[in-house]
C-alpha cells in the first residue's frame, strides 16, 4: 500500500479486501483482493501476450522488420475507445512489399467499415494529437498515381479486439518508414490509436 497506516488499521483494510481465491493456468492458488478486478486482471493478461505477440514468430524469409506500440489517439475523446496493441511490418530483402501485422484491444465493440483501418503516414509523432501533423499516408507518388492504401489497410474489430495480417506495396522499403507514425481508425474513421515505427532486431537461431 502506498499509504502508512496504523498497525491495525492495515490488519482490517487486509482482512476486509481478501473476497476469496483464484487459481491462475498454472494451477498457483494466490488471493484475489479487492483491487484486483477480474476483468482488469483478464486485460492485463491480454496486454503481456499483445506485447509479445509481435516480438517472435518471424518467418525465416523475412530479414527487416519495424515495431510500433499502438495507444490511444490524443485527440481521441471517446471514453470507452482506448486502444492498445502492437504493429509490425516485416520486409523481405530489398523489396517495397510489406506484410503488416497488427494484434489490439480497447477498440469499438464492433467495427466492420471502410474506415475501420490501420495506415503507415508521412508524420514522425502521435504528440498533441490532431493539432500535429501526423501526415497523409505514406507511399511513393513517383510510383503510383492512386494511393495504395485506399485498397488495403482494413482491419475487422469484434469485442473490442482485432488481430491479422494484411500484405502492401507502397513503393517505399524499409528504411522509409523509419521514425513514421501508425495510425488506427474507428467505425466513423475518427483516429483513435497512433504509433511511431521503429527498427525491430530479427534473431537468427
Amino acid at each position: 500500500m502506498r499509504h502508512i497506516l496504523p498497525a491495525i488499521a492495515i490488519s482490517i483494510v487486509v482482512a476486509f479486501s481478501i473476497i476469496g481465491l483464484i487459481q491462475n493456468k498454472n494451477g498457483v492458488t494466490r488471493y484475489l483482493i479487492a483491487s484486483e478486478d477480474p476483468e482488469e486482471l483478464k486485460q492485463k493478461e491480454m496486454l503481456k501476450d499483445i506485447e509479445r505477440m509481435l516480438v517472435d514468430k518471424i518467418d525465416d524469409k523475412y530479414d527487416k522488420a519495424l515495431y510500433a506500440k499502438i495507444r490511444r489517439f490524443p485527440g481521441n475523446n471517446w471514453d470507452f475507445i482506448n486502444p492498445v496493441g502492437s504493429v509490425r511490418a516485416l520486409f523481405e530483402d530489398d523489396t517495397t512489399e510489406m506484410r503488416v501485422e497488427y494484434s489490439m484491444i480497447g477498440l469499438e465493440p464492433i467495427c466492420y467499415s471502410q474506415y475501420c483501418r490501420i495506415e503507415f503516414r508521412t508524420g514522425s509523432s502521435c504528440a498533441n494529437g490532431t493539432e500535429h501533423r501526423i501526415g497523409d499516408t505514406y507511399y511513393n507518388k513517383n510510383l503510383f498515381e492512386e494511393d495504395p492504401w485506399d485498397d488495403t489497410g482494413f482491419y475487422f474489430g469484434y469485442k473490442g479486439s482485432a488481430k491479422g495480417y494484411f500484405h502492401i506495396n507502397t513503393g517505399n522499403g524499409y528504411y522509409s518508414f523509419i521514425g513514421h507514425t501508425v495510425v488506427v481508425s474507428s467505425l466513423g474513421g475518427e483516429f483513435i490509436g497512433c504509433g511511431v515505427l521503429t527498427p525491430q532486431t530479427i534473431v537468427v537461431d
